[in-house]
């Protein structure tokens, strides 16, 4: 929808309706100089992808994703890739049990799953509230780059009950850990 839109700074997109919307897939994407969007009333309830959502969107630094309804996304790679000026990303209810992974027809391609360089340098990250109901399968593969490029510390919460073991190995040792 704004993909690319490179000199694009504020935007309003009202009361839109997204209701029907199935494929969030790079809306905001490479919007380098947008610095401010209000999300928080998107009805993503038919979303199966946000792959690429705020990728490249370098100055923005507030985006409130909380009440995004995740249960039918099988894929969210690079969402906030490239997000340099995020400080707090807050995804703890959503729904990430369907998410994919996928294998190349050629014994030659990588596995791609739905989470790939989903923080990757947002180097100025310091919180992340998140769901931890990922297939297990999906984050042990360390070449996911989930947490590349994030800052030395920060602090990591995730929903008290739910075994996160496999995703906090990838986060930096200097990163705190809370169950909340």
């Amino acid at each position: 929808m704004f993909d690319n839109c490179k000199s694009l700074k504020v935007i309003n997109l009202g009361k839109l309706d997204f209701s029907l919307c199935k494929n969030f897939k790079s809306m905001f994407n490479e919007c380098r100089y947008l610095e401010n969007i209000d999300v928080s009333h998107f009805n993503t309830k038919n979303s199966t992808t946000f792959e690429n959502m705020f990728c490249g969107c370098r100055k923005l630094k507030n985006i409130d994703v909380s009440k995004f309804n995740s249960s039918k996304c099988i894929t969210i790679n690079s969402i906030f890739r490239y997000c340099e000026n995020l400080s707090e990303i807050n995804m703890i209810n959503w729904d990430m049990s369907r998410l994919k992974n996928k294998r190349g027809g050629f014994l030659f391609l990588s596995r791609i799953s739905g989470i790939n360089y989903l923080f990757d340098g947002c180097k100025s990250l310091k919180n992340i509230k998140m769901s931890s109901n990922f297939s297990k399968d999906l984050i042990e593969d360390k070449d996911k780059n989930i947490f590349t490029g994030l800052p030395k510390s920060g602090t990591f919460t995730w929903k008290k009950g739910i075994n996160c073991d496999s995703l906090l190995k990838l986060l930096p040792v200097s990163w705190n850990r809370v169950t909340e």
